[in-house]
């Protein structure tokens, strides 16, 4: 009996997929089992993106991506949309919080001296 296994890497929270088969050792008489390696699984579309059989590592990119145009659904569009807007938002945040991390540095830098001079 052959079934789907899902691992995840604790590390990069990557899910593996494997073929896992169960059999009775005929010279122990116990069950053991055989796994085989399938491929990864996309973290939107939870498919699962074959390994690459040429022995190079596999290149396709998970995601909304690696799945075909004529295939996505309307709200996977809605997300990918989303998605780029929430970047580049992040984006800005992260550019004005870098402005107003170098004005306080500064503004410390100036007090420091200030102290400095006092002490």
């Amino acid at each position: 009996m052959a079934f789907i296994v899902y691992q995840t890497n604790s590390k990069t929270g990557t899910v593996y997929a494997y073929s896992q088969e169960a059999y009775r050792d005929p010279v122990t008489k116990r069950p053991k089992s055989k796994k085989t390696y399938l491929g990864r699984v996309d973290p939107v579309t939870k498919q699962i993106i074959k390994k690459n059989t040429e022995g190079k590592r596999n290149r396709q990119k998970l995601g909304l991506d690696a799945v075909p145009l004529e295939q996505r659904s309307d709200e996977a569009d809605e997300l990918i949309v989303r998605q780029a807007q929430l970047i580049e938002s992040q984006k800005r945040q992260i550019a004005e919080l870098t402005r107003m991390n170098e004005r306080l540095l500064k503004d410390f830098q100036k007090l420091k001296a200030i102290l400095a001079h006092y002490q």
